[in-house]
């Protein structure tokens, strides 16, 4: 028995069960609805049991799943025909040779189709089994023939492919002695070459290219220091947050940052590190628009919201993009010169010319 459907956030929905029954000459197989053998299971569970109550006969559990199964085929219509040219089923040998994609890992496609990278878990350690963010090794894999390439060398770990606009360079991070650093991978030398500076803590969001090619943003996480916590807790029933409440706030901080491919230089957009949660370069390859938590909002569990901010990638200071409203997201527009928004469901844009006194958003 077999099933299949789909997966979404937190629960599990199997649309379709498939059966499928052997004997020595023939082979059965069945396709119907979930909701289907639901009924078909409730009306076999309701007869079994009264005729073992009539009958009193011994059925055991082995016997009553035939039944169900036999029952199965028989109400619903049997197309459970003989099938001789069915494919083999999922062994275990397939099962072993599944891949699980590291978070942050998945599979991205070089924009000419030839290539798909991505980032499967490292099962040999141990300390994947319960992790937030497994670590894992970044594999290439050819589109027209299925030959994968381990990227890095044996034991090396590699997250977050991120191909360049022409698909012939691959930034990600890699692993080294001092922490991680931010590498690119060469499609027509065929090598790997470190660029910036390392840092220690891992990363969590994913290095973006602009529009040359030439330069690459990333996030520079910060390490976070332990600290004791303190043995007493005073909390008043108006405070909003509580100290239990640290477990469940995302506290890491991270720098933004812009290295020169052709160099390797590194210059840094922002003056320091701030509590950041994603960020976006322009079509353009000038700007960059980034998301921080509103300071007043900040640590509240489940109300907290995030400012939106412009900057330009050769650094300045950054820019509060109004209006700012509770859970407000801003998209670039094609041109790289505006930002889009939703607003009572109409799409609305805010201008980004300096040469207006203020801002305007405007419906589209």
């Amino acid at each position: 028995m077999r099933f299949s459907g789909h997966s979404g956030t937190g629960d599990v929905r199997f649309r379709t069960i498939h059966i499928r029954m052997r004997t020595k000459k023939h082979e059965f197989y069945l396709e119907r609805p979930t909701g289907e053998y639901f009924k078909i299971f409730g009306r076999m569970v309701w007869l079994f049991q009264d005729m073992r109550n009539v009958t009193r006969m011994k059925i055991t559990s082995h016997d009553f799943c035939w039944l169900v199964l036999v029952c199965m085929i028989f109400f619903s219509g049997a197309d459970g025909i003989a099938r001789d040219d069915i494919p083999n089923p999922f062994t275990a040998e397939d099962m072993l040779s599944t891949v699980s994609f590291a978070r942050g890992s998945e599979p991205v496609i070089s924009p000419d189709g030839a290539l798909v990278a991505y980032g499967a878990v490292d099962v040999a350690d141990e300390h994947n089994i319960m992790a937030r963010r497994p670590t894992g090794f970044l594999w290439i894999v050819s589109v027209k023939n299925g030959k994968a390439k381990l990227l890095l060398g044996k034991g090396i770990h590699g997250e977050m492919p991120a191909w360049s606009p022409d698909g012939e360079q691959l930034a990600f991070f890699q692993e080294s002695d001092r922490g991680w650093r931010l590498a690119v991978y060469d499609r027509s030398a065929d090598r790997v070459r470190a660029l910036g500076e390392s840092f220690v803590a891992r990363n969590y969001l994913s290095p973006q290219w602009d529009k040359s090619g030439r330069r690459i943003v990333l996030a520079v996480p910060e390490e976070s220091e332990p600290k004791d916590p303190p043995r007493i807790y005073v909390i008043k029933n108006t405070d909003k947050r509580t100290p239990n409440d640290g477990f469940f706030v995302n506290s890491q901080k991270a720098g933004l940052a812009v290295i020169d491919v052709q160099s390797g230089s590194q210059w840094a957009i922002l003056p320091g590190p701030i509590f950041l949660r994603s960020f976006k370069v322009s079509p353009d390859g000038q700007k960059l628009i980034f998301t921080a938590p509103n300071p007043e909002s900040f640590g509240v569990i489940r109300k907290e919201y995030n400012d939106t901010f412009v900057v330009s990638l050769n650094g300045g200071a950054p820019e509060r993009v109004l209006p700012s409203r509770k859970g407000q997201r801003y998209i670039w527009s094609p041109d790289g010169k505006s930002l889009l928004f939703l607003e009572r469901g109409r799409l609305q844009s805010v201008s980004l010319d300096r040469s207006q006194k203020r801002r305007s958003n405007s419906p589209i």
